[in-house]
């Protein structure tokens, strides 16, 4: 069972990546997301496995529709979809996240704060709720070092992520994030050369792993390219330099 967002893997490369290996029972909802309102990518999966929409269906419906289909695995493949999998995956019986874990997957701030209470060296950061960011400003200003970081506290793929170096760029990064809440935090500088944009690749890498029943094991290190303006990631290499 694959719970589907848009922001996954295409469905033709989950398709081939499930050939010959297993059938795919596709879990959407498809009144969320703009990309599937031409039929394209349901009709694809139709034609390659069974589709169980969401929308409008409470979770005990859907649960029960899933399990007609009696599935013995799940994943996703994008944040959004992963607590819908932990539910879905706890009413089952299938392994997967805790829904414990997946909030400390998507949430900055619980992500943060679990590893501060683990004893792990962290930056320091402030809670930013939309309808406070003006508040907030000066006990930011008091207690932080710029550079600093301004991202929301549920987001991927570096979206809507500013860089602030001085008070006038903070406060134009939290007005430009108001419309939700963000999480504030001093800057890792980059121990080699601050100036990742003039270099062909970023000082910095991607460790790719899978951790099972406490056992890690890498997959793969992969190259990241200099970040964009204003803090963005501007795509990766597969080969790590």
């Amino acid at each position: 069972m694959v719970v589907y967002t848009p922001d996954s893997f295409s469905v033709f490369q989950l398709i081939e990546a499930a050939r010959g290996l297993c059938r795919v029972l596709w879990v959407v909802d498809r009144g969320v997301y703009d990309s599937f309102s031409d039929n394209t990518s349901i009709k694809l999966m139709r034609r390659f496995g069974r589709v169980i929409e969401t929308e409008s269906r409470s979770f005990d419906e859907i649960v029960n529709a899933v399990a007609g289909e009696r599935p013995n695995g799940i994943a996703t493949f994008d944040d959004s979809g992963q607590l819908l999998a932990a539910r879905l995956a706890i009413a089952l019986g299938l392994e997967f996240h805790s829904v414990e874990v997946v909030e400390r997957l998507t949430d900055k701030v619980a992500q943060r704060t679990a590893l501060r209470a683990a004893g792990f060296p962290t930056p320091r950061f402030w809670i930013v709720p939309q309808a406070e960011w003006s508040t907030c400003v000066e006990r930011i200003l008091s207690e932080a070092t710029f550079p600093l970081v301004v991202k929301p506290c549920r987001g991927s793929a570096s979206r809507d992520a500013y860089r602030a170096d001085d008070p006038a760029s903070l406060r134009s990064a939290l007005e430009q994030s108001r419309r939700e809440d963000v999480i504030v935090e001093e800057f890792l500088p980059d121990p080699v050369d601050d100036s990742v944009e003039q270099q062909d690749f970023a000082s910095f890498v991607s460790v790719e792993s899978v951790i099972k029943h406490a056992q890690v094991t890498h997959l793969a290190v992969t190259g990241r390219f200099p970040l964009a303006a204003p803090f963005r990631a501007a795509g990766c290499s597969f080969r790590a330099t």
